[in-house]
């Protein structure tokens, strides 16, 4: 009568597999969790490195200059572009985090009238709402970003403003005919 013993010591041994196969798999999952949540943090903490320390505007030699400080300095100068209307530049920070404190800067300035300072996952966007469209110049010094706002005697060329001072004086154009009878 020792089958009953037997299939208990049978069972024991599955068990004991099955929970030395189970703790394995486990084990293994929790390992992998780790290096993937690792990974994604030193992904994430690379990616967003460098950023925006401050922004201060100011005006220099009769030029307005707006000084973006970051705590590395940047490969390239970002990419921008500017509207019309409203006036506004615009500056892409890719891969910069804002550690400004505020969206909003109010400057006040003959052109500038405030900066905007937005973080958006992975990237910053430093916007200059102006006045009036003006070109704009962008240099890396350091770990800064410096703006140069080109006024508007520098914007206006000696052709342009001479012919945009000049009147015009209007002129009275001739009859127009228009002739439909061979359109097909």
């Amino acid at each position: 009568m020792r089958p009953f013993p037997s299939r208990l010591q049978d069972n024991n041994k599955l068990s004991r597999r099955w929970r030395m196969r189970r703790s394995i798999v486990i084990a293994r999952c929790v390992r992998a969790v780790c290096l993937s949540l690792l990974a994604a943090g030193a992904f994430g903490a690379a990616c967003a490195q460098n950023s925006i320390k401050a922004v201060a505007a100011s005006i220099q030699q009769g030029v307005e200059v707006i000084q973006i400080d970051l705590a590395q300095s940047l490969a390239a100068v970002p990419s921008g572009f500017s509207v019309q209307s409203p006036a506004r530049i615009a500056l892409d920070f890719p891969g910069v985090a804002s550690d400004v404190g505020r969206a909003a800067i109010e400057v006040n300035q003959p052109n500038l009238r405030s900066i905007n300072v937005v973080q958006a996952g992975e990237r910053s966007r430093v916007v200059l709402n102006l006045r009036q469209p003006t070109p704009y110049k962008a240099e890396i010094r350091g770990n800064s970003l410096r703006v140069t706002l080109q006024t508007v005697a520098e914007t206006r060329s000696p052709e342009t403003s001479a012919s945009a001072d000049a009147a015009v004086a209007p002129v009275r154009g001739g009859p127009i005919t228009l002739n439909f009878s061979n359109a097909d």
